[in-house]
């Protein structure tokens, strides 16, 4: 016999009962021929140590499937470890190696055996529907031992050491591959550590990129100001200020023209009131203007107002109860005894204008009536500085449905003589 053959097997669970923990038990074999010698190596993980597990390597003879004990398999830390060497690669009874079916690891149980784990050369068989146990496989390893004792010391010790120096250098095989499994993990934690400081420095670069962008933009929209540009805008905005003085002067001249009939209501009114008063020997009121205060008491005025004004609700949530009414620009001269500041704010005018009308607000506080005019108007920052001045507070939007088509706010301002 010369050259040589290796053939390797995947040994399969067959037995839970038998795994630590139950874990799968699993393992692998090697028959091997070089020479004139043959191999048997078996290796087995996750063992319980509490059992003798024997090796037998399984043939077939007149149409019967015969196992032959190779041997007892032996545990070295949580892994059980067989290797047996072959002369002339015949096992027993010219049970030769290479007729190997199957390699079974099997506990014995009375008088049969029980498969832990099982591994086919070449094809599955179904061994165990006819299958027996060499009769002499009980003798196999005495019979090993007689033909050892046929060796001579030097031969001993020769494969004594040949043993040794497989398994070491199966040890620095494995420690050469777990080295190089781990050279290839920093290597690629390397690579991947270098992409993303890459990647990092990429993003940071389109960041600057977009930053410079952006500057070269706004640079380049603020040199496309031109001159006549400019001058345009300085010319719209002087005739904004155009249109706004002559709007003040507009309002100027109508509350002018509303003062004179003021003036002329008022005279009327005494002369009625003289005339009824010779008729009927006492002083009398109109019930129909509230026009003149001179003479009149404002919160009676406040009062005829109240009485005969256009409620409205322009406000659904309010924190305390207040009942408004619509009033009209003369209608300042019945609140205040000096309405013509207010008459002539120019944000006051211009909702006026807009909006045809004022409102009127009275709430109770302390026993006491409290009054709050309400001039509608979008609101503006640049106003909300001249309603302070005519003793404004707050800007509040409309938020009843009734009133949202009317207008879309008012400044309020608290009522004081």
């Amino acid at each position: 016999m010369s050259g040589y053959k290796r053939v390797s097997i995947n040994m399969v669970e067959d037995n839970r009962r038998y795994g630590i923990d139950n874990k799968k038990v699993f393992g692998s074999c090697v028959l091997e021929e070089k020479d004139n010698e043959n191999k048997i190596i078996v290796k087995i993980e996750n063992l319980k140590k509490e059992f003798a597990y024997n090796i037998y390597a399984i043939f077939v003879k007149k149409g019967q499937y015969i196992g032959v004990d190779v041997g007892k398999i032996e545990s070295k830390n949580n892994r059980h470890q067989f290797r047996r060497v072959i002369k002339n690669g015949v096992l027993e009874d010219e049970f030769k190696v290479t007729d190997i079916l199957a390699i079974i690891v099997g506990v014995k149980v009375e008088t049969a055996i029980e498969t832990v784990l099982e591994g086919f050369v070449n094809k599955t068989i179904r061994y165990k529907e006819n299958f027996s146990i060499h009769k002499n496989a009980n003798s196999l390893v005495e019979n090993d031992a007689k033909k050892a004792k046929d060796l001579t010391k030097s031969e001993k010790v020769k494969q004594e050491e040949i043993k040794q120096e497989e398994i070491k250098q199966e040890e620095v095989k494995q420690e050469e591959i777990k080295q190089e499994e781990v050279k290839q993990e920093e290597v690629k934690q390397e690579v991947i550590k270098q992409e993303e400081v890459k990647q990092e420095v990429i993003k940071q670069e389109e960041v600057k990129q977009e930053e410079i962008k952006q500057e070269v933009k706004q640079e380049e929209v603020k040199q496309k100001r031109t001159l006549s540009e400019i001058i345009l805008e300085q010319e719209e905005k002087s005739k904004e200020m155009d249109k706004r003085e002559n709007f003040l002067k507009e309002l100027t001249e109508e509350n002018e023209n509303e003062n004179k009939l003021e003036t002329i209501a008022s005279k009327f009114k005494e002369e009625y009131d003289e005339i009824m008063e010779i008729k009927t020997g006492e002083q009398s009121e109109s019930k129909t203007s509230v026009l003149r205060v001179d003479d009149k008491d404002p919160k009676e005025n406040l009062k005829y107002l109240f009485k005969y004004g256009n409620k409205i609700e322009p406000f659904k949530n309010q924190k305390r109860e207040v009942k408004w009414i619509t009033i009209k620009l003369e209608d300042l001269s019945a609140i205040y005894n000096n309405c013509w500041q207010k008459r002539n704010n120019i944000v006051l005018l211009e909702g006026y204008k807009k909006y045809k009308h004022l409102m009127l607000g009275k709430y109770d506080e302390d026993g006491e009536e409290q009054y709050i005019l309400g001039i509608p108007n979008k609101y503006d920052e640049e106003d909300k500085e001249v309603v302070i001045k005519i003793g404004g507070v707050q800007y509040r939007e409309v938020d009843s449905e009734e009133m949202k088509n009317v207008c879309p706010g008012y400044w309020l301002i608290l009522v004081s003589n």
